[in-house]
């Protein structure tokens, strides 16, 4: 028979001397702190996914709304570029109006003219015909008085 060497014990091993109830007690926080330490290790392992989860979820938002401001200000350049264009074209229009405006308001003030310039015509005519019916009459009554049987058969 061989003789064996006791067997080393590792440094801050329990010795043979403990009592079996302690060790057991031991055994049991040992088990214990075991477990704990495995629960603490999952869950930051699933604290740990879910917050990559997390970040790929907010980094995918984040390309989502770049695209989203990229797309916005593609269209609000196109409609300021058209609104600019019909800002013109309105602008144009205005002129156009305010020119009609002053056409009209010149024609309006030429035919005012024009009816006051007529009815002095007018007013001239008939003192004209008035002024030639009485001095068709002295004509005639002067006439008649130079050939008094002469305008009885003429009348």
């Amino acid at each position: 028979m061989a003789t064996t060497a006791p067997a080393q014990q590792p440094l801050g091993s329990v010795t043979n001397t403990v009592d079996p109830a302690q060790a057991k007690k031991m055994e049991k926080a040992i088990a214990k702190d075991a477990k704990q330490e495995e629960k603490a290790l999952h869950s930051a392992e699933k604290t740990a996914a879910h917050q990559t989860k997390a970040e790929a979820k907010a980094l995918k938002a984040k390309t989502k709304a770049e695209k989203q401001l990229a797309k916005a200000n593609t269209k609000e350049q196109k409609y300021a570029k058209g609104l600019a264009r019909q800002q013109e074209k309105y602008d144009k229009q205005v002129a156009v109006l305010n020119k009609a405006k002053e056409t009209l308001r010149q024609a309006t003030q030429k035919h005012a003219e024009s009816q006051n310039t007529h009815a002095q015509a007018e007013h001239n005519l008939e003192n004209t015909k008035a002024a030639k019916s009485q001095h068709d009459a002295k004509r005639e009554a002067e006439l008649a008085a130079i050939h008094p049987k002469e305008a009885t058969t003429t009348a």
